[in-house]
């Protein structure tokens, strides 16, 4: 009893994400400034920039299984800034390490109290074979509300 619970719960927050399961799902923690100077810290589940610079966050994504006919990256982001977007996306790439998707760039469109999905699609077979990687930039902390800009999540499907 206790497991069918477990996973009504389980399918129920799949649902809230978009009513699909995901290939992969990562929190922003996962991310990691591209250059010395991009300055980052870390909360609960994000990634903010306190750098005085536009931050590039490289994420990489783990994939075990077949995306399908399509490949999707939805970055949950924070802009809180009134003059920056963030702007991500989503990088495929084949065993030999060659781009063979790029899904994006898709950028926010102004300032938000709340965290906003912009997705990327490319039609292309996602295979389990292949390396995913979503890219960020991350307005500076000076052009932010408190806490800063951030990536909260990106799911991969």
């Amino acid at each position: 009893m206790k497991k069918a619970i477990f996973s009504t719960v389980l399918l129920g927050a799949f649902s809230l994400f978009g009513g699909t399961a995901d290939a992969a799902i990562v929190s922003g923690t996962i991310c990691r400034g591209m250059f010395p100077t991009d300055q980052v810290r870390y909360l609960a589940n994000e990634a903010i920039n306190i750098g005085s610079n536009t931050a590039t966050l490289f994420c990489p994504m783990v994939n075990t299984i077949n995306v399908g006919s399509s490949i999707e990256f939805k970055f949950l982001v924070l802009d809180t800034s009134v003059t920056n977007n963030i702007e991500c996306q989503g990088d495929t790439h084949d065993s030999t390490g060659a781009t063979i998707a790029i899904s994006g760039p898709v950028t926010t469109s102004g300032f938000s109290s709340t965290p906003m999905a912009i997705t990327g699609t490319t039609p292309v077979q996602g295979l389990s074979t292949y390396d995913y990687m979503a890219s960020c930039k991350v307005p500076p902390l000076a052009s932010c509300v408190s806490p800063g800009c951030s990536v909260k999540r990106i799911d991969l499907f």
